[in-house]
Formats: structure tokens, sequence, C-alpha cells
């Protein structure tokens, strides 16, 4: 579902229209965009609202819709702000000034200007810890629901921090692939971090 966040549709239709109507992958990847991006944006956090509630399992039918909503809400808050300039940073280290995506983790990252591969690392990191941040404010509200939530699903705080760590070592393992770029590590790292985020909650939770 991170994946699918990050675009997964929208490049799966891509290369159909390239197949398809031999159309330039550019030109391709544009109309792919209008279609699913939004798409995927939404579905990511809906999906991850009816998971953890069915995992949370409220009693009553208001409880179940009411979990739903505010984990909807918090993975929507968590996710919605940017680090595309962060990931490109490590992976080339370029550091584009116009390009603004998180107010409190742009100043950490404009601030390392002179080493970009690291200013992107830490301000990835703080950006984690933003989006778990979020997602604690929905787990919070759930508990004084009386929504039966182990205390250690908060611990899920911390963990936001392994965001810069989940995709450079992405980066490090593509680099070092044969026939794949540190670039790649951008790709792969969407796997890496929905498994951390995704898989954490559901351990912590059931804890």
């Amino acid at each position: 579902m991170n994946k699918i966040r990050g675009g997964f549709l929208a490049a799966l239709y891509a290369k159909r229209l390239v197949r398809l109507y031999h159309l330039p992958f550019v030109e391709a990847e544009q109309r792919a965009e209008s279609k699913f991006k939004f798409f995927g944006k939404h579905i990511h956090h809906l999906v991850f609202a009816l998971v953890f509630t069915l995992i949370i399992s409220p009693v009553t039918t208001p409880q179940k819709v009411g979990c739903f909503l505010l984990l909807s809400v918090g993975m929507l808050a968590g996710s919605c702000m940017g680090w595309g300039n962060y990931i490109n940073a490590m992976i080339d280290g370029t550091i584009d000034k116009n390009r603004k995506d998180s107010i409190i983790a742009d100043g950490i990252f404009f601030g390392l200007c002179d080493w970009p591969v690291l200013a992107g690392f830490i301000a990835l990191s703080f950006r984690g810890l933003m989006w778990t941040s979020l997602l604690i404010i929905s787990l919070f509200v759930i508990a004084l629901s009386d929504i039966l939530i182990s205390s250690e699903s908060f611990l899920i705080f911390p963990i936001g921090f392994l965001m810069g760590s989940a995709y450079l070592l992405a980066m490090e393992i593509c680099q070092r692939i044969p026939g794949m770029v540190r670039g790649n590590g951008w790709q792969v790292g969407e796997y890496f971090w929905g498994f951390i985020l995704w898989g954490s909650l559901a351990y912590l939770i059931k804890a």
C-alpha cells in the first residue's frame, strides 16, 4: 500500500499505455498520473484505516466507524506532506531550494545544504517522526473513546525516525546490485518504509 501511495498504479498504467499505444513513456506517465495519482494516495490511508480498525476490533458499530475515521485522518495527515526533495538529495546530492515539502523538516534540510546526503537523511528521519506523531494523535483519541487499545501502540512514535534509514538502506543496496542504480532505492524504499510503519504498528497494537 505504501508503494501504491507512491505511484505504483500510475506506473503500471503508464507501462500499459506504452505497450498498447507506443506512447513515449513521459507522455504515458503524465496521462497515468492524472488518472491514478490522487486515487493511489487516498486508497492508501483508507486501506490503512480499514486494516487497523479490524486489528483493534472495536465492539460497537459507532466505535468501528469512529475508529476508521480517526485512523484515516491520522494517516492522511501524516502522509500528506512531501519528502521528495530529501530523497533526491540522498540519491544524487542535489538540493532544490525552490521546492518546499514540510516546513519543520525543510528548516533542518536547508540548514545542512553543505552536506546534501546527510541533510536528506536527517530531514527524512524527522519527517517520519512527524508522520508517526500525527498517527499518535489518532490513537490517543481512539483510546479516549473507550476503545481498548494497548499502551504499547504509542511506541510507534519513535519508530517514525527509521524512515530515513529505510530509504537510505534501500539506496545503498540498489547501488550495489548489477543492473540497478542508487535511484532505484526510492522505489524499493517504499516497501521498506511501508513494512516498518504498518508492521510495527500491527505488532505493537497486538502486544
